[in-house]
């Protein structure tokens, strides 16, 4: 029994479920916003099934990233990416984690993808820095003619 090889899971197998988990959500909860059962959901975890376009789309959705993210299309110019892409992960974490509170979610709604980026950076500042970046905006908002 020992011996039994076992297959390697599919990037986007592994990347649902941690993507998942990071933010706290159950599989049924997934399958729910994606109007499958729980059972079509749990098979894209284990590499049983993969998703359609479709579901890949209303996966990204819901985790706030594009799907060429979701499917790892993005590679990163930096040849050495070890520590670039553990970086991002970790960013990309926090990131979900933040837009995904249900405290923020209420809150941030009505915000747009860009907004809710905003915020998610404005809130790991110190008081005296989110106090800067204020005096910054007023100043470029006070010189914009774009408006």
């Amino acid at each position: 029994m020992d011996n039994i090889p076992t297959l390697k899971k599919s990037p986007i197998a592994v990347k649902l479920k941690n993507l998942r988990k990071s933010i706290g959500y159950t599989q049924q909860f997934v399958a729910d916003y994606l109007g499958i059962i729980r059972q079509t959901y749990s098979h894209y975890e284990t590499d049983r099934l993969m998703p359609n376009m479709e579901v890949l789309c209303k996966l990204a959705d819901l985790y706030r990233i594009s799907p060429e993210i979701l499917l790892d299309l993005v590679v990163p110019a930096d040849l050495n990416k070890n520590k670039k892409i553990t970086d991002e992960e970790v960013e990309l974490t926090e990131y979900l984690t933040f837009t995904n509170d249900p405290k923020n979610r209420i809150k941030y709604k009505d915000c747009s993808v860009m907004e809710k980026r905003l915020l998610f950076r404005f809130s790991k500042l110190s008081t005296v820095e989110q106090n800067h970046l204020i005096d910054i905006a007023k100043v470029l908002a006070s010189t914009n003619t774009s408006q």
